[in-house]
């Protein structure tokens, strides 16, 4: 831990990851591939196949179950994808940067916190795997939305300019990096929604 010096013992604290009533967020199983993979196409995201696989394989993708009235069971509301750890200690607990692949929510449930409650799961349990921070890249239209869930967003580097392999950066995209509280130090901001 570090003090004083942006590290994680000076991260906000997290929101409070509580879902809004009718909804339960939980890790997604394998089982769940092709309902995330509906709502993730719905939203018009892409997430690799061998990255979905790894994530729901190794806990890190995330459903929200909303309730659909009478006797019908729950229905997946939406989804969070986490990928690509920067590190691993030898003791397997990770370390660096979590990265937030893609998160969405049916368009009939948008605008009720579901996503809100499914990246404050996703800052928590990344925190609690000793990740130091969560990295996401998102359209510049959801700006707010990271901004007020503690993520510093600044353009993705080298925005609009021309890659090694011939590709053209996206110059409507950010990146956001929310600084995380060191492990056992999970603070909660109950004032975030």
């Amino acid at each position: 831990m570090t003090g004083g010096s942006g590290g994680p013992a000076d991260a906000p604290a997290l929101p409070d990851p509580e879902p809004p009533a009718g909804v339960l967020i939980r890790t997604a199983a394998p089982a769940d591939e092709l309902d995330v993979r509906r709502v993730l196409d719905g939203a018009m995201l892409e997430v690799a196949d061998e990255a979905l696989a790894a994530a729901l394989e190794n806990g890190t993708a995330l459903v929200a179950l909303a309730e659909r009235g009478g006797d019908r069971d729950p229905a997946v509301a939406g989804a969070l994808v986490v990928t690509a750890a920067e590190g691993v200690t030898d003791a397997g607990t990770a370390t660096g940067a979590a990265h937030l692949d893609a998160v969405a929510v049916r368009l009939s449930r948008r605008g009720r916190g579901i996503g809100t409650a499914l990246v404050a799961r996703a800052l928590a349990d990344a925190a609690a795997s000793g990740h130091e921070r969560l990295i996401a890249e998102f359209d510049a239209s959801l700006r707010e939305f990271y901004a007020d869930l503690g993520f510093s967003v600044t353009p993705e580097t080298d925005r609009g300019a021309e890659s090694e392999d011939g590709t053209v950066a996206d110059a409507n995209r950010l990146r956001g990096v929310r600084r995380l509280p060191a492990h056992g130090d999970e603070r909660r901001d109950s004032g975030s929604g």
